[in-house]
């Protein structure tokens, strides 16, 4: 928590001193935690090759700064043909 220091006072006023603001905050992010999707999971497996990843659509986009068309990968990834970015974002 960033802004602890600040807001004290009045957390301990709301919900207890002796740190029980800290347990109440812990608890409150661990419970919203729980009903998130799990990072692993959401994430897309990047493609195996360029045709996969083209034919693809719906998870795969082309990287507009670093695609066939303009052969300008090296700004970012040297070397690189073609680049595509998930549809899902992380």
């Amino acid at each position: 928590m960033p802004l602890a220091w600040y807001f004290k006072k009045q957390w301990e006023k709301e919900y207890g001193s002796n740190g029980k603001w800290k347990t109440y905050m812990c608890n409150k992010w661990f419970d919203r935690e729980t009903f998130l999707d799990y990072f692993a999971t959401t994430v897309f497996r990047c493609p195996c090759t360029m045709k996969q990843a083209q034919l693809d659509r719906g998870h795969f986009s082309p990287d507009l700064q670093c695609n066939v068309i303009d052969r300008k990968c090296d700004t970012f990834h040297r070397g690189a043909l073609h680049c595509v970015k998930t549809g899902r974002p992380s």
